[in-house]
C-alpha cells in the first residue's frame, strides 16, 4: 500500500508520526518527489498549512532529536491569533540544548528556515514618544 500526496514530506511525516501508519506503507510519494501534479497542489498545501501539524508540534519534534524538551512556547499575534514567527524552547539539559542550537540554526522546520540561538535577557527599552507622558487630548467630554 502507498500514499501519493501533494503535502511536503516533512508535513506528512509530522502529521502521521504518532499514528504509526507510515510503517504499513510501501511508499509515500510527496510534493518533493514530483515536479508536476494534477490537480494543482496549492489547495492541498493551503489546507495542510491551515489544518496540518501545529507549529508547537513541529518545533518540539525537531528539538526532541537532541534531547528532552520541557516546553515550547510559540508567540502569537494578539490581533490575528497567528504565530508571530518566533518561539521559545526550553530544554532541561544544557549540553543537549547547545547541540540543538548548533544543529538546527539555519535549518528548516516545517518548511521554514529558522534561526536558533540562546535567548537573551529582555532589555529595558525607553518608551517612545514624548518621554513617557500619557496625557489626554483636548477638553472634550469623557466616555
Amino acid at each position: 500500500m502507498g500514499v501519493v500526496t501533494s503535502a511536503r514530506s516533512q508535513h506528512f511525516e509530522a502529521a502521521h508520526a504518532k499514528s504509526g501508519v507510515i510503517q504499513y506503507m510501501d511508499f509515500v510519494l510527496t510534493r518533493e518527489d514530483y515536479t508536476q501534479s494534477k490537480p494543482h497542489p496549492e489547495p492541498y498545501l493551503t489546507a495542510m498549512d491551515r489544518h496540518g501539524p501545529r507549529p508547537e508540534e513541529c518545533i518540539r519534534q525537531a528539538f526532541a532529536q537532541y534531547g528532552d524538551v520541557a516546553t515550547v512556547n510559540v508567540i502569537m499575534d494578539r490581533e490575528t491569533g497567528r504565530p508571530r514567527g518566533f518561539a521559545f524552547v526550553e530544554m532541561p539539559n544544557g549540553s543537549e540544548a547547545k547541540e540543538a542550537i548548533e544543529k538546527l540554526n539555519e535549518a528548516e522546520i516545517a518548511g521554514r528556515a529558522v534561526i536558533v540561538n540562546e535567548a537573551r535577557p529582555k532589555q529595558d527599552r525607553p518608551r517612545g514618544g514624548d518621554g513617557g507622558h500619557r496625557g489626554g487630548g483636548g477638553g472634550r467630554g469623557r466616555w
